[in-house]
């Protein structure tokens, strides 16, 4: 009974753990209180990591705890942003590796866990829906972050967004618990491959909820994805490729209108524009630093955006929101292809290319390179799948991966 208890204790927090992971991808919530989750995040991988014995090597368990925690108290003294912005890499990368080390036994577990968590924030995210686009929204606070975020937010669960016009009419879009829709698309695609590719248990209205969700972001690379995702599942399935007509009648249209629309519409404040601004820039200073980038120091990139004249715009000086420039930006051709390579390589889901295709999308559009979430998959890719230790740790726990399939 006591083991019983044990295990539903580990379950709870490893479920926990699978939302903070979520959270710290790009919700509102830390944004505001980032130091706070990371925290939390770490203290309660080390927790499951000690109350988990067979399974731990204690030396290693406290090692990384006194680093990190070493690092942490440095990052909170420091007035040096660069050392600040390197001990956070650091730092993150140490958790995702916990993380990477709690689920080792069987990636299925994880993915179960992932997709819980994904289905409470789509649903949130339904909700939120009726909230934006009745009124309602009006009603909630705003918020302002240290970094200059605004937000109006209920509870930073339920959260508006900038509008879209459909036939003249318009929608607010839906962020859901994010602080951009186009972070709310990455998680509903990520759902909507867990469901249709890795046959995670779901049912009918699960699906519908998430397809509905992931149209409300007016997201275009969202739409872009799971228009792939359906093309390539209709393909697979002999017997719904009856259904590809429909997928050319239905669903390439909206992709087609809200792409042509995006570039018939775009100006210096959208985010079309931007998105090429930083395209732009980014191919720049990577032309000029193409080996080594110009190491991770954001004064460093703001520094290389001003030394371009003639593109030089005090409204357009800004982070690049395009992970894979970033990347290539901060550390050059050689160890950004690495980090892509590992990336595509990743142990966690089954279908390499199309999560890669997601994943890289994803990433094209949004800040996300040193998330927990892409920092795991990237560790995953490093790893040895045919090393006899894991080959004996997956016989072990054979039996608990058919409790959770």
């Amino acid at each position: 009974m006591d083991m019983h208890h044990k295990n539903h204790n580990n379950n709870i927090l490893k479920l926990i753990l699978a939302f903070l992971i979520l959270l710290q991808f790009g919700s509102v919530i830390y944004s505001f209180y980032p130091i706070l989750i990371d925290l939390t995040c770490f203290w309660l991988c080390t927790i499951i990591l000690l109350s988990d014995k067979k399974s731990y090597n204690k030396k290693l368990v406290y090692s990384i705890f006194i680093i990190s925690s070493l690092l942490i108290l440095i990052g909170l003294f420091t007035n040096n942003s660069s050392l600040k912005n390197n001990l956070n890499i650091i730092f993150r990368i140490a958790v995702s590796g916990m993380i990477l080390w709690i689920f080792r036994i069987n990636y299925r577990i994880y993915k179960n866990y992932i997709s819980r968590a994904l289905k409470v924030i789509i649903y949130i995210s339904f909700i939120n829906i009726i909230l934006i686009n009745s009124g309602v929204e009006k009603q909630f606070p705003s918020y302002t972050a240290e970094n200059g975020y605004y937000v109006r937010s209920l509870f930073f669960i339920f959260n508006s967004s900038t509008t879209a016009k459909l036939k003249g009419i318009s929608f607010v879009r839906n962020p859901g618990i994010f602080w951009e829709p186009g972070i709310l698309q990455i998680a509903g695609n990520l759902l909507f491959y867990l469901f249709f590719f890795e046959k995670i248990k779901s049912h009918l209205i699960d699906k519908i909820v998430t397809i509905i969700v992931i149209l409300s972001t007016f997201s275009t690379t969202g739409y872009i994805i799971m228009s792939i995702q359906i093309l390539i599942y209709l393909i697979q399935n002999r017997k719904n490729r009856k259904y590809i007509i429909l997928y050319v009648i239905f669903i390439m249209p909206i992709v087609l209108f809200n792409l042509m629309d995006k570039i018939n519409n775009r100006n210096e404040y959208g985010s079309f524009y931007f998105r090429l601004y930083d395209i732009n820039v980014g191919l720049k200073i990577i032309l000029n630093n193409p080996l080594l980038g110009i190491g991770y120091n954001f004064n460093s990139y703001l520094d290389s955006i001003s030394s371009f004249n003639s593109i030089a715009n005090s409204q357009v000086i800004r982070a690049n929101s395009n992970s894979i420039i970033q990347l290539y930006v901060y550390f050059g051709l050689v160890i950004g292809s690495l980090f892509l390579f590992y990336l595509y390589k990743q142990k966690i889901f089954t279908y390499k290319k199309l999560v890669f295709i997601i994943i890289l999308f994803s990433l094209m559009s949004e800040p996300l390179l040193f998330t927990y979430f892409i920092q795991i998959l990237f560790l995953s890719g490093t790893i040895d799948s045919s090393h006899e230790l894991n080959k004996s740790i997956h016989y072990r726990y054979k039996s608990e991966h058919y409790k959770y399939k």
